[in-house]
């Protein structure tokens, strides 16, 4: 199944010489992943990236990655534009197309992100507002890790939504070759372990247990149908008839130390069975997850509000 680092093409020597985002464990030069070009010198520039990904070495049942923001305002205007809708130029940005449209965001969906992230007012607006944006961090995550045949679907866009948090079209050579789909649960919260076990471990059961395959193929097929609207619906079913799912397991924590990976996702392998890729445990460490949530809320606001003008 494709979806781990792997190394680019030893063909293409212009980009094989370049750093990428995704930093396969214990190797100081790393070689580029097959979709991105390296990072500008600028690190604030638009097409930099923000995130870095390291995959950490261990012999537990489960491959594991640690994320780390390289440059926070970066970080921030990609979310400006990911929180008003422009996923798409963000992304063809950072693939580095060679045609990209010259695209500011609407002045209404300006409006309308800048709600989205206002202060809250209680706990549970917080605890909202952290979540979305740690979705819309973990979808640069998954495009960061993502091989040319993968697809993403757009990241979310609403805050409490209760569908699927991520999902990630794995192909073999192209959209009509479907390999699987790599379902990911992404939760930021001060306690990861009582959250992967409590919340994030039934949710893998039902997929397990295909209670869920009626939303999978609903995204799947809304998907395909932008590729190939004559075969969408045969294609999001030939994944389940497959039965190739696999799952990303995405939290924030306090401790970056690489250990921390051996227990957070303790368990992981008795409720998806199988080889050691369907399980991907990744985090993002930070010191202090709500001060650190606001002050990114505060400079994507600054941010939207500079596109405004």
């Amino acid at each position: 199944m494709t979806g781990a680092p792997k190394a680019h093409p030893a063909n293409a020597a212009a980009e094989s010489s370049s750093p990428s985002p995704t930093l396969p464990a214990n190797q100081p030069v790393p070689p580029a992943q097959p979709n991105q070009l390296s990072t500008p010198a600028d690190p604030t520039a638009l097409n930099a990236w923000p995130i870095t990904i390291s995959k950490i070495t261990h012999t537990q049942p489960w491959l594991s990655f640690a994320w780390e923001i390289t440059n926070k305002n970066t970080l921030a205007r990609h979310i400006a534009y990911i929180a008003a809708g422009y996923h798409l130029h963000i992304e063809n940005i950072l693939k580095r197309l060679e045609k990209l449209e010259n695209t500011t965001p609407h002045t209404k969906a300006i409006a309308a992100a800048i709600k989205a992230l206002a202060p809250p007012q209680n706990d549970q607006q917080r605890f909202h507002r952290d979540g979305w944006l740690f979705q819309l961090i973990a979808w640069l995550a998954a495009l960061a890790k993502a091989s040319p045949t993968d697809i993403l679907r757009a990241p979310q866009i609403r805050k409490a939504d209760h569908g699927l948090d991520g999902i990630v079209i794995h192909t073999q050579t192209t959209a009509l070759s479907p390999a699987g789909v790599r379902i990911c649960e992404q939760k930021a919260t001060d306690n990861p372990r009582n959250k992967i076990s409590q919340q994030v471990w039934p949710e893998i059961d039902k997929h397990e247990q295909n209670d869920r395959d009626h939303e999978i193929v609903a995204e799947l097929t809304t998907i395909f149908q932008r590729i190939n609207p004559h075969s969408a619906q045969s294609l999001a079913e030939k994944i389940l008839w497959q039965d190739q799912k696999s799952y990303s397991v995405a939290v924030t924590t306090k401790n970056a130390a690489p250990s921390e990976h051996s227990t957070l996702f303790v368990g992981f392998d008795a409720h998806a069975k199988g080889t050691n890729e369907r399980r991907h445990g990744e985090t993002l460490a930070l010191d202090n997850l709500r001060g650190w949530m606001d002050d990114l809320a505060s400079l994507v606001i600054s941010e939207l509000h500079a596109m405004g003008k």
